[in-house]
């Protein structure tokens, strides 16, 4: 290695530790007043521990980090692209949950089948077109949670959520090896976030619910960099930083009715090794999340993956706030893409306490180039390594 790459690999290196911790201190920490779950998450990332900070490309960089979108080989249109499941207690559950927010039985009644069983749902809707160094799309993205706990004084955790709106990104490399980039969303959030004590679980009826939802429209920006670093012509490095809803993202309503909490500004840090082999690509992701939020135990805060791309198929797995992950992403079939994908979210304080661990099918359907022309590059055997 001569004198010049050593100084660059080095100056890289220490470019990427900054990138790395440096969001522990580019941020005001998180206020109690504001809501702190992720604004969208994709089944592909889900199964690789939600990590991606410092790797990341199409239409999904907007939410992750906007500089994936500066990418050169990125060319997409997605007309379909869903996902839905829920937690383990959602599919023993569906009869009693079915109806929750037009019953006529008092709360107490309507969740008593549901007692320490807590139920949890997710879907995406995302239809979106990319281009190198931009992307648009709308987004549906729902989020529920709900716990019934403690029978001799009952509690309802209640946590209904649903983001709609569209979505606009680019990113650009300002420096041979570092992109950055932006992505802007409109949204409009209808949601219900209440712990409903003994006095109305035990008095009012479930339609109660209904007149509990909060309805807001906003505009959030997401911005972020990536640092790559070639370490050889088949292994590379990524450092990654991102800053969700910056400045927070705070909803208003010409109805004056009650609004939705505010968004929390969050910052994520993450890296990434990938190698390519002439029939593979694998790579090994690391990310630290909500790195200003000093009210969240640290051990929630870690996320790892790898992913391992193969003909007609990617493997993926991970660890997410310490639960295992698992993802399969089939692409056999030409224009069409089938995702199976679970992990394991942590409910309590601390990562290893209270796990609730969800399944999820997403299904994509239309024209993706950014695998074909990555496979162009790849010229390296395994008798190479």
């Amino acid at each position: 290695m001569s004198l010049a790459q050593y100084r660059n690999q080095t100056v890289y290196s220490i470019l990427g530790v900054v990138f790395f911790v440096g969001g522990t201190y580019s941020s005001t920490s998180v206020a109690v007043e504001s809501f702190t779950r992720d604004s969208y998450r994709d089944t592909r990332m889900l199964g690789r521990g939600n990590a991606g900070v410092a790797d990341v490309g199409g239409g999904i960089s907007a939410f992750y980090n906007p500089a994936g979108l500066a990418s050169d080989d990125t060319f997409s249109f997605i007309p379909v692209d869903g996902a839905f499941g829920g937690n383990q207690n959602i599919y023993t559950s569906l009869d009693e949950i079915m109806g929750l927010t037009s019953s006529s039985q008092t709360l107490s009644a309507r969740f008593a089948p549901l007692l320490g069983k807590p139920m949890g749902l997710q879907g995406t809707f995302f239809p979106h077109v990319a281009i190198p160094g931009f992307m648009f799309g709308f987004y549906d993205y729902f989020d529920t949670n709900l716990e019934y706990k403690n029978p001799v004084f009952p509690q309802l955790d209640i946590l209904m959520r649903n983001d709609w709106g569209l979505v606009f990104g680019g990113g650009v490399k300002v420096l041979p090896n570092v992109k950055v980039g932006v992505a802007l969303r409109y949204l409009r959030r209808k949601t219900i976030n209440e712990s409903l004590s003994m006095a109305s679980v035990g008095n009012l009826n479930s339609s109660y619910l209904a007149t509990l939802y909060k309805r807001g429209e906003a505009v959030a920006l997401n911005a972020g960099v990536i640092l790559d670093q070639p370490l050889n012509s088949k292994m590379s490095m990524s450092y990654g930083l991102s800053v969700e809803d910056i400045g927070f993202t705070t909803f208003r309503n010409s109805n004056r009715g009650p609004l939705p909490l505010r968004q929390a500004q969050r910052v994520h840090a993450g890296v990434a090794y990938k190698l390519a082999t002439g029939g593979s690509a694998l790579k090994v992701l690391f990310d630290l999340k909500d790195l200003n939020n000093t009210e969240m135990d640290y051990s929630k805060k870690v996320y790892t993956g790898f992913e391992l791309g193969i003909p007609a198929a990617v493997i993926r797995g991970g660890l997410f706030q310490g639960y295992w992950t698992a993802g399969l992403t089939i692409t056999a079939i030409p224009l069409f893409d089938l995702d199976i994908t679970t992990y394991g979210e942590e409910l309590a304080y601390a990562a290893g306490l209270s796990q609730a661990r969800y399944w999820m099918l997403g299904i994509r359907m239309g024209l993706d180039l950014t695998g074909k022309q990555k496979k162009k590059k790849q010229r390296f055997t395994l008798d190479h390594l």
